[in-house]
């Protein structure tokens, strides 16, 4: 949000599912949390929050499951 041309406000906006942040939800993103899900990457910050779609504080198999139906809608 600007204010007399200058930034006073900024928001980040997570979408679920997305987790490397390109406005799409697809196998990338389905790598990414099967990789959580196994231990071969560490999602955080947003990422995380973003992985983690039913807001258990874990990215997990339910995660993964949920991120692949998104990725095929």
């Amino acid at each position: 949000i600007y204010e007399n041309g200058v930034v006073a406000e900024s928001y980040t906006v997570i979408v679920e599912g997305d987790i490397n942040g390109d406005s799409v939800i697809d196998v990338l993103d389905v790598s990414a949390v099967e990789q959580a899900t196994n231990s071969h990457r560490e999602l955080t910050g947003n990422y995380h929050l973003a992985g983690d779609s039913n807001r258990d504080g874990v990215v997990d198999v339910v995660d993964y499951q949920s991120v692949v139906n998104f990725a095929l809608m």
